[in-house]
């Protein structure tokens, strides 16, 4: 097994398959979840005394708060994006925290592999995202949130060798 990392991409190739996997490990995020825990067990252990149905009730709200609040950092900052391609399929799946259900796509439907600019409005940065075209109007996101240009082209023309190397009849250079 051949193992390459391009800076968030990991590549593992064997003989029958290769798999790329996108992992996103934001640790700032580390300080949000002991932020959000210390709030909850200094905050809210003494001041509800569950008396009142209002006191019910605001703690069930501030508890499904505060799991939003933790999904949802875990989801954005420890989620991984898995591709793996074999001779006959392309398989998208995410772990620990599935967002999106496991497409497995036969490679012959795969006519193009692109990248498309995602732009974030709260910040002037840009992010990379590689799908794949299937139909004309029809697209399958493979990769989201890559950081830099060159990266997502690497990643790109990776995953169009690979799918020519294993059996599809890619354009390498799509117009």
């Amino acid at each position: 097994m051949i193992f390459k990392k391009t800076d968030d991409i990991e590549i593992l190739r064997s003989d029958s398959e290769i798999v790329f996997t996108h992992r996103k490990s934001r640790f700032v995020s580390i300080f949000l979840l002991l932020g959000i825990s210390v709030f909850s067990y200094y905050g809210l252990g003494e001041s509800l005394k569950w008396t009142s149905p209002f006191d019910i009730f605001f703690s069930v709200v501030i508890s499904a708060l505060i799991a939003f609040a933790i999904y949802s950092t875990l989801h954005y900052s420890f989620n991984s994006t898995e591709l793996k391609i074999d001779s006959k399929f392309a398989k998208i799946r995410q772990t620990p925290f599935p967002t999106r259900p496991t497409i497995e796509i036969l490679k012959t439907k795969i006519k193009e592999v692109q990248i498309k600019i995602e732009h974030d409005s709260e910040s002037p940065d840009e992010f990379y995202n590689i799908v794949f075209q299937l139909e004309p109007s029809e697209e399958v996101l493979v990769f989201q949130d890559l950081n830099f240009r060159e990266e997502a082209e690497t990643v790109r023309m990776k995953i169009i060798e690979s799918l020519q190397d294993l059996g599809s009849s890619l354009d390498r250079n799509p117009n």
